[in-house]
């Protein structure tokens, strides 16, 4: 009679009940995962076709942008990708109702999908109504930059009217220089941003380019409208010591040179300054005060004569 080998007896029955216990472990996993699979189809069915819906209306909307503005940041190639990732959702959501119809799914299996689905589909719709936000504002922020154009244009002008109401008999090669960049400046801008396809955020660049050049323009037609008035004043005011002062006649002539054939106002204005405040002290800040006063404004230029003094 064999002897029966009780330790392998043991080891066989230990090995049985761990593929027992792993059997009903699977099962009550199965049992679980079915339960809740059951309860997600409805919300990621409409989960994938409101992710499709917003797909739809995103890329029409892009489509019709794309005609008017250009679009640089790959937002139409996105929306296309956006589309393939859910009809690849869509696809992996039938296939799991065919099996469940049919009884050959793995529940644990598809509610990992069902997750990674949810997951996914969060993402996009984030993405999507990013995009969304970013492109839905192009046709404010365009009559916001025409607005802007309006004013930059109005504003060049009326710095031009500045000087041209002085009649200066001219302006220096530099602020003439300036005054050509700044205008053609707006005039650039104002041929994109009429073009059938605007590029907004170069035309923003431009915006903000022309702002900060409109302004040190401004500032240099206030230097040179402010120089050549106090230059014309003082000049008219030196006259008194011209025939009794050899060195204000001289000044004068030279300021009036300055003036008249280069154009330097401010060197003409420091010329006439330096030596009127020698033959008369404080004549120069007098004068000065009382232009600025009759003005209107406070802000004054600091010729070098009245630092060097």
């Amino acid at each position: 009679m064999t002897q029966l080998d009780m330790d392998k007896v043991q080891a066989n029955d230990t090995a049985l009940t761990n593929k027992i216990d792993h059997f009903y472990d699977t099962m009550e996993k199965e049992m679980g995962a079915k339960e809740k699979v059951t309860t997600n189809l409805d919300t990621l069915a409409k989960f994938i076709a409101h992710a499709r819906n917003q797909n739809t209306l995103l890329t029409r909307e892009l489509d019709r942008l794309n005609l008017n503005y250009t679009l640089d940041h790959q937002e139409v190639e996105t929306a296309r990708e956006f589309k393939e990732q859910i009809r690849n959702l869509d696809s992996a959501y039938q296939a799991d109702i065919e099996a469940i119809q049919s009884n050959q799914a793995v529940y644990t299996q598809v509610l990992a999908r069902q997750t990674q689905a949810e997951h996914d589909l969060q993402q996009i719709e984030e993405q999507q109504q990013t995009i969304n936000t970013a492109v839905s504002g192009l046709v404010k922020e365009e009559q916001q930059a025409r607005d802007t154009l309006q004013q930059f244009e109005l504003r060049q002008h009326g710095l031009r009217r500045q000087v041209e109401n002085l009649n200066l008999p001219g302006v220096s090669k530099t602020y003439l220089d300036y005054y050509n960049v700044v205008r053609d400046e707006i005039a650039k801008l104002n041929d994109d941003i009429n073009q059938v396809q605007i590029n907004m955020e170069e035309i923003t660049k431009q915006l903000i380019m022309i702002q900060s050049d409109l302004d040190i323009l401004a500032e240099k037609t206030t230097d040179l409208v402010d120089s050549a008035e106090l230059s014309e004043q003082l000049i008219q005011y030196a006259n008194r010591y011209r025939l009794t002062h050899d060195e204000v006649a001289k000044a004068s002539q030279e300021a009036q040179r300055l003036f008249d054939q280069e154009f330097d106002y401010a060197k003409s204005l420091e010329t006439i300054a330096t030596v009127l405040d020698q033959v008369e002290p404080g004549s120069y800040k007098r004068l000065e005060d009382n232009y600025y006063h009759q003005k209107g404004t406070t802000k004054k230029p600091e010729p070098e004569a009245k630092e060097e003094q």
